[in-house]
């Protein structure tokens, strides 16, 4: 079990470290986060999660996979308890509010149905958000 949790934290460990390749693909300005309510779909473990949340984001991290959002929750209760994150395991239709920013990595080419799940993110959408 421990091997087990070495490696989610060796893997969790390694998306952080992705965080500033991630938005170097997208070119500047890359967003700020500052004050801003983000929602990371398709978080996973929750490492881009929590690298918002220390640039001062409030964020909610949804996923469909149970047993990451439970390693997530772990994850941020051991590690992060300081920071603003929920986590929480439903799908996208039905996360309530809106967001300053949506952000997603490595998830939207396992989506099936593309264009709805893409209205799904711009309802979730605040006016102007990103």
């Amino acid at each position: 079990m421990a091997d087990n949790a070495s490696r989610v934290d060796d893997y969790f460990d390694g998306m952080c470290e992705k965080w500033a390749a991630a938005w170097e693909r997208f070119g500047p300005p890359r967003p700020r986060f500052a004050g801003a309510n983000v929602l990371d779909f398709g978080c996973g473990l929750g490492a881009f999660s929590v690298r918002a949340a220390q640039e001062g984001a409030r964020v909610v991290g949804i996923d469909l996979d149970e047993s990451s959002i439970a390693s997530a929750k772990a994850i941020a209760k051991q590690r992060f308890p300081d920071l603003d994150i929920t986590y929480v395991h439903r799908p996208l239709g039905e996360v309530d509010g809106t967001f300053d920013l949506v952000m997603t990595n490595e998830v939207l080419e396992h989506v099936v149905d593309l264009g709805a799940c893409l209205e799904d993110v711009r309802k979730r959408l605040r006016p102007g958000g990103t």
